[in-house]
């Protein structure tokens, strides 16, 4: 009884949702999307940044009824909806609290073809694409500010962000890559039970890695992720990017988030309107989460990976 009543919510505020969008002609903000490996922090720096400054986001509650983002938001604003709590815990991107923010695969899957990482600009849906704005438009609209997005397969699907949302900029996250890849095969081990089971984002290289050895196949992960985000960062354009350093983050998430606010402001003109101080320093988990013989074969094999690519 309690799907079937859900289901029959989902249906009602799904067509209040479609009688309200309308697809606009030009967003009145920037959306902001942060690119990034996998296991690399983007979850922190996407609290963060809605912890510093007051943003539109897909919140959980948004997420659980993913055809009716806005009316959610119009609903849920009467109780704080897009004021997130102070609590930074995540588990593998997902947070706690019905207003926190919330990776939406469940809308970017409604818009882009899920079975898909790498999406060609040329093949979007018009019309998914007119949904796609209208709903942004709509949420930056009722918090006056800039809408901020952080999903992994925002990575491999950049260009065709890039397209859907030509006002768009975007934050590039890196963490140094023997960190991410030991990050990447404990994540498997935990989240997954295996360590030979496939964590988030594909790069377009990746029939030919998959049937790699683990630790060979997440350092290839990580390499081939990073060559896929350079090129498409060069065909969009690099003055549309930001670059952020996990460590830099950890040590003074303050400064660098201003410094966001300033990119942000020479490139659009707009404020980032301020929430509050972060007055805090972060551990940046710099111990890594494998054995030391694991960790040594992965520093090994990056840099063999590095050392054979003549476009890095």
């Amino acid at each position: 009884m309690i799907s079937a009543a859900r289901r029959a919510l989902s249906r009602r505020l799904a067509g209040h949702e479609r009688r309200r969008l309308e697809p606009p002609a030009r967003l009145t903000y920037g959306p902001l999307f942060v690119i990034s490996l996998p296991r690399s922090g983007s979850t922190l720096l996407y609290q963060l940044l809605l912890q510093r400054f007051r943003l539109a986001y897909f919140s959980n509650l948004m997420a659980a009824f993913p055809e009716s983002p806005v009316t959610i938001a119009a609903v849920s604003d009467l109780f704080g909806g897009q004021s997130p709590p102070d609590d930074l815990a995540s588990t593998f991107g997902s947070t706690r609290g019905w207003n926190a923010p919330n990776q939406g695969w469940r809308l970017w899957n409604r818009w882009l073809p899920e079975s898909l990482d790498y999406i060609d600009p040329a093949n979007l849906d018009p019309a998914a694409v007119g949904e796609m704005r209208a709903t942004i438009d709509q949420l930056q609209r009722r918090q006056h500010a800039p809408f901020v997005s952080k999903w992994q397969r925002h990575a491999p699907r950049l260009c065709a962000l890039a397209a859907a949302f030509p006002e768009a900029l975007f934050i590039h996250l890196h963490r140094s890559p023997e960190m991410t890849a030991q990050s990447i095969l404990a994540g498997r081990r935990r989240f997954l039970g295996d360590e030979a089971a496939w964590l988030s984002a594909r790069p377009r290289a990746f029939e030919r890695i998959r049937r790699l050895a683990p630790i060979e196949q997440v350092c290839a992960q990580v390499v081939e992720l990073e060559r896929d985000i350079r090129e498409d960062q060069a065909r969009v354009g690099t003055d549309r990017f930001m670059f952020v350093s996990y460590e830099s983050l950890c040590l003074g998430p303050q400064a660098v988030l201003d410094g966001v606010a300033d990119w942000y402001r020479e490139r659009t003109g707009a404020p980032l309107p301020i929430r509050r101080e972060i007055d805090m320093r972060l551990d940046k988990q710099s111990r890594p989460s494998v054995a030391a013989a694991e960790f040594e074969a992965i520093r090994a094999i990056l840099e063999r990976l590095y050392a054979e690519d003549p476009r890095r």
